[in-house]
């Protein structure tokens, strides 16, 4: 499977954190290999559902019209979130986008008791819109990337996949809707196991170092076994491992300046190491995205 056979003159992303993180992801990569040309809209946001996604979808496709010289990708997240726009303190509509129900602290316990815990409606919710939103892009050139298996993964923290009720109301009325997504990162990277990623960044980077997402090496690594006939260019090769050295490097220096006693998310450790900013390896090797608060507002 290759990208494209001329290259789009328009990238769009869209998913959640897997696809706008602190760091580059896959991305960032594919916009690099299009080239420096290309208008790259990144429209990912960390904690984002799939209803985030799809609503994101189609609200940039009302601005930009997409066509068929563009090239837009998809990566789905986790069922279990819950996004809406709610009105702020500033009297102005915002997205709320806490990620995955069982570690989120907006919805209190007794909406969690009430509304949380329905597989069949977060199934039957999700796969519509991503029925829907694959119609509206069948006019350009797309792809559907998930971050895990959807149609089997309930919670993104299981090692393993977290069996889901066979009987589910959503899969039944949606039964073909996943087979249009190309495979996982959890199951190309982790063989669905999140476990043997942490194991294995604790012994590539810090035995306290703690991240569920993809590293950038992973993120280009997913890209090649995925896209196995797309033709990366040289320069895509040197940029990721030139970002990988660094990142790991970097990492490494802040766990140790830092010297955790215990497995420790990294960004609880940069807010008191100001010499290094994980961000800056976008802006130094690759091509600069807008995103969505600079384009809706």
């Amino acid at each position: 499977m290759i990208l494209y056979n001329t290259p789009p003159k328009r990238f769009f992303a869209f998913g959640c954190s897997f696809t706008d993180y602190a760091w580059p992801t896959w991305a960032d990569f594919v916009a690099t290999d299009i080239g420096p040309n290309v208008e790259y809209y990144n429209l990912g946001r960390s904690g984002a559902g799939n209803q985030y996604i799809a609503n994101t979808i189609a609200q940039a496709d009302a601005k930009f019209e997409f066509t068929k010289d563009d090239l837009v990708m998809v990566c789905w997240t986790n069922v279990h979130r819950e996004d809406r726009i709610y009105t702020n303190e500033q009297q102005t509509p915002e997205w709320v986008v806490p990620g995955n129900l069982t570690t989120q602290q907006v919805y209190n316990q007794e909406w969690l008791n009430r509304f949380g815990e329905s597989q069949d409606w977060f199934f039957m919710r999700d796969l519509a819109s991503i029925h829907l939103v694959s119609h509206l892009l069948k006019k350009t050139n797309s792809f559907q990337l998930s971050m895990l298996n959807l149609e089997s993964s309930w919670s993104q923290y299981m090692s393993t996949d977290h069996v889901v009720d066979e009987d589910n109301i959503g899969l039944k009325a949606f039964p073909k809707e996943t087979r249009k997504i190309l495979p996982s990162m959890y199951k190309t990277l982790w063989g669905n196991k999140l476990s043997a990623k942490l194991e294995n960044d604790m012994k590539t980077i810090d035995k306290y170092y703690m991240d569920y997402h993809p590293t950038p090496e992973e993120h280009y690594y997913y890209l090649k076994k995925v896209f196995k006939k797309h033709k990366w260019k040289k320069l895509t090769q040197l940029t990721s491992k030139s970002v990988n050295m660094e990142f790991i490097h970097g990492m490494k220096e802040l766990y140790k300046q830092q010297k955790p006693i215990q497995p420790t998310i990294w960004y609880d450790l940069v807010q008191d190491h100001a010499n290094w900013d994980v961000g800056n390896l976008k802006s130094k090797y690759f091509v600069k995205s807008s995103n969505f608060k600079s384009i809706f507002g």
